[in-house]
């Protein structure tokens, strides 16, 4: 069963195959898929004809038939407008953390640590997300310098696929230091593993393959390059083939965002922006569907694109940047559901108060993110068994991406 699943899994984030099937046949393949833990709607669509038509070109009420969008109800817009204007003080967030990642790391260290902080941004929450990007660049770095044959052979790994990756102790990769963090990381180690570690991977490549020195116009560029929604078939939004380019949409747009919160592409006299949409921003956007159809949305390609559409829609509506209307909708949703959201250099200075509250031996200024990045894995590598502080615990329990 372990080989089908692997197979399975591969192929439908992979391939660029199209067939048919009839709803009883559909319906058995996709709890087959479901219970392997791939998704069937990469690799089907409901008409064959699709394949034939630039998914950015079709008519809205084409893409709704073949089951290549969602359509967002006429009164959820009124809604989504009204969230521009209460979350607009967040507006800024992505130009917050950029500016701190990159003042404080420089450009190559910044670029790696947001890359990471992309990667392990799934399923997970704010804080968390930043402690687990965390523990993981500082490990990386220090197996560049002490274990650079074994992390080259993990780098340059393509036998093990992401559900049978393992980090446990005696593991294949267990005397890398990242690895090691990610296993001593809280009570059970970093979780939705399979989720993230293939864009971890990814992220380290491109910073090892520099030599060191990423080039923040370099990185953007590459990833901007791979993204074609004129693609005739799904996967081919962005561009996987090559196996090089961070999945899935969510991880890659969020990559973006924080890498360059401005950056677009001109394709086909059309002005393309990045857009972060993850369970929040379906949430929003569509209030009115179960929750698993809500994650269809954000875990098939062409649907993605639909609501990336539709927030550059609202961003040249309202005169702000995609980004910026994600952000204000983002935090206004959260706000409507009672979970609070604070900015970057906030939510930075809580974790600051945490580590020194946690071991006083912290000295760490507050406007240093280098300091608190290595503080976060002193604290989870070198005194695992110490429990969380109360306030710190609270801060892992922050709301979901």
């Amino acid at each position: 069963m372990s080989l089908i699943k692997k197979y399975l899994t591969e192929m439908s984030v992979i391939d660029d195959e199209v067939f048919v099937l009839n709803p009883h046949e559909a319906e058995k393949m996709n709890s087959l898929f479901n219970e392997l833990g791939a998704n069937l709607d990469y690799i089907r669509v409901d008409n064959i004809n699709e394949a034939k038509s630039a998914i950015a070109g079709m008519k809205a009420s084409d893409r709704f038939e073949n089951n290549l969008a969602v359509k967002i109800k006429r009164s959820t817009h009124t809604r989504l407008r009204e969230m521009i204007d209460e979350g607009l003080k967040a507006k800024d967030w992505y130009y917050e953390i950029a500016d701190a990642v990159y003042n404080s790391l420089g450009e190559s260290e910044g670029c790696l640590f947001l890359l990471l902080l992309a990667s392990t941004s799934p399923m997970n929450m704010l804080s968390k997300n930043f402690s687990e990007a965390s523990i993981i660049y500082t490990g990386f770095k220090k197996d560049i310098e002490r274990n650079e044959t074994l992390l080259l052979k993990f780098l340059n790994d393509t036998e093990t696929g992401a559900h049978e990756f393992e980090y446990n102790e005696g593991s294949e990769f267990w005397d890398l230091y990242f690895i090691k963090a990610m296993a001593n990381y809280g009570k059970e180690g970093i979780g939705n593993v399979s989720a993230k570690i293939n864009n971890i991977r990814k992220s380290m490549n491109y910073y090892y393959e520099s030599n060191g020195n990423l080039k923040r116009t370099e990185v953007i560029r590459f990833l901007g390059s791979k993204f074609n929604p004129y693609s005739k078939t799904i996967s081919g939004i962005i561009d996987i083939s090559s196996d090089t380019v961070l999945q899935q949409s969510k991880v890659f747009n969020f990559a973006i965002n924080l890498l360059d919160p401005e950056y677009n592409v001109d394709i086909k006299n059309k002005r393309w922006y990045f857009v972060t949409i993850d369970r929040w921003m379906t949430r929003a956007m569509y209030p009115y569907l179960p929750e698993k159809e809500q994650k269809d949305v954000i875990d098939h390609n062409a649907k993605y694109l639909y609501a990336q559409q539709k927030i550059m829609d609202f961003a040249k509506e309202v005169n702000l940047e995609a980004h910026q209307v994600q952000a204000s909708i983002w935090t206004a949703k959260l706000k409507e559901s009672g979970s609070g959201v604070d900015s970057f250099e906030v939510a930075i200075g809580n974790k600051i108060r945490d580590l020194k509250k946690a071991n006083k031996e912290f000295d760490i200024t507050h406007d240093a993110i280098k300091e608190v990045i290595d503080g976060i894995y002193k604290y989870q590598t070198v005194q695992p068994e110490r429990q969380m502080s109360d306030t710190a615990q609270y801060l892992e329990d922050e709301v979901e991406w």
